[in-house]
């Protein structure tokens, strides 16, 4: 029996946020075999949870990172502390970058901050219409996740008894970017990660795919050298970093490959599909 990770978008995903008929086919033939399936994903629970449902596929989910992990129940969650959540919205907004609060009842938006990541793409499709495009196809997918909940601001909400695993910053300007990045970097009780070229990724400081990766090993009591972990962006490498076999997507970048044990197709040549023939289910 292996455990085997998968993340979603770039993955899992094809790029309009479908999951082909042949990648359904292999994680359901794994299944068969007895190997256990894990959604993996930066993603929220909620989010994750409807594609599967949609799909009617079961799994185990490891969402927001890591920073949430799911099986049949709720096993773990890595909550961030209430100050450094009120501390990181302020810094967050001071900047002028989009919010996202992760939360086990779904993801809290404030309405205006659309226009923030509206007004950037404008500039953006200026001077550079091949990574707008990007962008746009970004933000579309932002706007699309399941479970979100629009606020006018988050003192609306009681941030004090909401557990929060997660906390995304996003912005299409990397001059933003790097100023929040420079105060985030004074603060050693938090991790960060990006699974896409917009957004700055900030939880508990246990939480990594890594990290959910272990969890769910020991819970099942799989050893680590029989998990699989297939992805394609840097938020990936540490379970490329835990798992026993890695396999990189073609569409991923360079660093990511060079993590992996082995390379498979890109996300819209069923990837997955792929890697699980040839490292999993031979």
């Amino acid at each position: 029996m292996k455990l085997i990770a998968i993340d979603m978008d770039g993955t899992l995903l094809s790029e309009d946020g479908t999951i082909s008929d042949t990648n359904i086919e292999s994680l359901l033939a794994a299944e068969k075999k007895g190997h256990r399936i894990a959604i993996c994903s930066g993603r929220s629970h909620h989010d994750i949870l409807q594609i599967l449902e949609h799909y009617q596929l079961k799994a185990s989910i490891i969402s927001g990172n890591g920073g949430m992990i799911y099986h049949n129940r709720l096993l773990k969650q890595l909550i961030l502390p209430h100050g450094t959540v009120e501390e990181l919205i302020e810094i967050i907004q001071n900047e002028c970058l989009l919010c996202e609060l992760y939360t086990d009842k779904g993801i809290i938006i404030k309405k205006n901050d659309r226009h923030i990541l509206e007004d950037e793409l404008a500039k953006q499709e200026r001077l550079d219409p091949v990574t707008a495009a990007i962008y746009k196809r970004e933000m579309k997918n932002l706007f699309a996740q399941k479970q979100i909940h629009f606020v006018n601001h988050f003192h609306e909400v009681d941030l004090f008894t909401l557990p929060i695993y997660k906390i995304n910053a996003i912005s299409y300007r990397k001059e933003k970017q790097d100023i929040l990045l420079t105060e985030l970097n004074k603060h050693h009780d938090l991790s960060m990660t990006s699974g896409s070229l917009g957004a700055i990724e900030i939880g508990h400081a246990q939480t990594n795919k890594g990290f959910g990766l272990t969890f769910l090993a020991n819970f099942f009591t799989i050893p680590l050298k029989h998990t699989v972990a297939i992805g394609d962006n840097f938020n990936d490498i540490p379970m490329f970093e835990t798992a026993g076999i890695s396999i990189a997507m073609g569409n991923a970048h360079q660093s990511v490959k060079a993590c992996a044990t082995y390379v498979t197709d890109d996300h819209h040549h069923n990837g997955v599909a792929k890697a699980l023939k040839d490292y999993v289910l031979f």
